[in-house]
């Protein structure tokens, strides 16, 4: 049996848990006044000069300390003085998970308690999905299960692009541009219809790997010159997969962009052959892979993947060959020179109206397709 005191009326022992024992277990503490003394000594040493004023304090219960300062205070054992602590699963790895128990350990050790947050860790049972039925529902799944969208995009004509080309979709008809479709029409809906039933999430400010963390993310489509920025604003183990065709015998279509590189008509000759000089060194091998390896762009020539500099950047990054691998299911936009016009100004603000302001997408498409017939008839500009 323990020691009981009394004081103030009230019976209580020193409670085995909190008291100062011997490495056998033994109790060295048998009265409160035992244990007040060592607390006074505990906090005194960083207190100076405090005595008085502490054993005052814990003295007849005018101030009780919480279970861990009760324990831990001047006790010779190693312990924290804090009951919980939270400790993050940063991301989903292994890695992540075991560094996470490490520190739980560790802590469990010296008495604290842990809370955590399972956020980060991926739902049990979520695959990559292969077609782009899979995709959906897959999407409402997930979003269902976390308590908001998880399929996050950007309402652009490149996000666009994915679901036109992979529902059959095609911008020119014999040679004529045609922004109103019934596929163009059937994609602009998915993606609207995705907002309204909750699986899918515009994003309107900054990139989307920026907005990582503001809620639960699954996946997205986007360029992989962006690879490098998710990877940066990602605290969870990020993975990069093919795009979801319309069949999983072959991956999805995806946009595939670059940029122009001109020779003007009345460029001199010398200006003409240093054009030229200057194309050979953009394509060959060895620029191509240092290109693509420091931006995340694929490379134009097939010579570049069996360059050094990519072999390397590849074993170490096995994800740029997803990257890669996707590149040979591309999709172009029609070579018009008003295109960038129409793909920011005129079908941009379409998709934006239909996805942001809840137009009717066969409305704002219609209306799209009769502005791109007046540019390119020079009826506007």
């Amino acid at each position: 049996m323990y020691p009981r005191f009394k004081n103030r009326g009230i019976i209580a022992p020193p409670h085995p848990l909190f008291s100062l024992k011997d490495p056998e277990g033994r109790l060295l503490e048998a009265t409160p006044e035992e244990m007040w003394q060592r607390l006074v000594q505990g906090v005194t040493r960083v207190e100076k000069g405090a005595t008085q004023e502490f054993s005052w304090l814990f003295s007849d219960f005018r101030f009780v300390p919480g279970g861990r300062i009760l324990f831990g205070l001047g006790n010779w054992r190693r312990s924290t003085l804090f009951n919980c602590y939270y400790i993050p699963i940063r991301e989903d790895s292994v890695k992540g998970i075991t560094r996470f128990l490490d520190e739980a350990a560790r802590t469990f050790a010296y008495g604290g308690g842990v809370g955590s947050n399972a956020d980060a860790l991926r739902p049990k049972g979520a695959k990559v999905p292969a077609t782009l039925e899979e995709f959906v529902a897959l999407s409402k799944k997930l979003s269902q299960a976390e308590g908001g969208p998880v399929y996050w995009f950007q309402p652009d004509a490149s996000t666009f692009a994915y679901f036109f080309f992979n529902l059959g979709g095609s911008y020119l008809k014999n040679g004529k541009l045609v922004l109103n479709s019934k596929e163009a029409v059937e994609a602009l809906t998915l993606l609207q219809n995705g907002v309204k039933e909750g699986w899918a999430k515009a994003i309107t400010s900054g990139y989307i790997n920026q907005n990582l963390g503001s809620g639960p993310y699954a996946f997205s489509v986007d360029t992989s010159a962006g690879y490098t920025y998710y990877r940066q604003g990602a605290k969870f183990d990020l993975g990069v997969a093919t795009l979801p065709g319309r069949t999983k015998g072959q991956p999805g279509f995806g946009l595939v962009q670059g940029t122009n590189l001109v020779v003007f008509r009345q460029a001199s000759k010398e200006e003409q052959a240093v054009a030229k000089d200057f194309l050979q060194f953009v394509l060959s091998p060895r620029a191509q892979a240092v290109f693509a390896t420091a931006t995340g762009y694929v490379p134009v020539t097939e010579g570049a993947l069996k360059d050094a500099v990519y072999q390397t950047y590849a074993t170490e990054n096995p994800h740029f060959a997803t990257i890669v691998r996707q590149s040979r299911y591309a999709k172009f936009e029609p070579a018009l020179a008003e295109w960038e016009q129409i793909r920011f100004d005129i079908l941009g603000q379409a998709i934006k109206e239909a996805i942001l302001n809840k137009a009717d997408p066969k409305s704002v498409l219609d209306k799209a397709q009769k502005l791109a017939e007046d540019l390119l008839s020079g009826k506007i500009r």
